[in-house]
């Protein structure tokens, strides 16, 4: 699946390795890029992970994508990321201050 990859600043955190083919979307092209990659793939099931220096952390797991958005109220960028179908099931995942968007084809 196609995915976009977003990392929230912090240098102690590990950081992913680019691999061949993966493209950093421009800042400015954020918004547009993030509406098209929900529409392409709503209701695919999808996986959110954080990483962090202790490691990697399932936040959720082979749920529907409902959408990425992003925000930028009081100078702040915020990405959203709601996946699940219900009210119980629904969650959306916040990352503050996201400093990267980068596409990534996984096999």
């Amino acid at each position: 699946m196609n995915q976009p990859d977003m990392n929230q600043p912090d240098e102690a955190q590990p950081q992913p390795e680019k691999a061949q083919g993966d493209v950093d979307i421009a800042h400015n092209q954020w918004t547009a890029y993030l509406d098209s990659f929900s529409r392409e793939h709503l209701d695919w099931l999808v996986t959110v992970e954080i990483r962090s220096r202790e490691g990697r952390l399932m936040v959720a797991e082979e749920r529907p994508l409902k959408g990425v958005s992003l925000d930028c109220a009081e100078g702040v960028d915020r990405a959203y990321i709601q996946v699940g179908d219900g009210p119980e099931a629904h969650m959306t995942h916040t990352v503050e201050r996201p400093v990267r968007v980068t596409f990534k084809q996984s096999q």
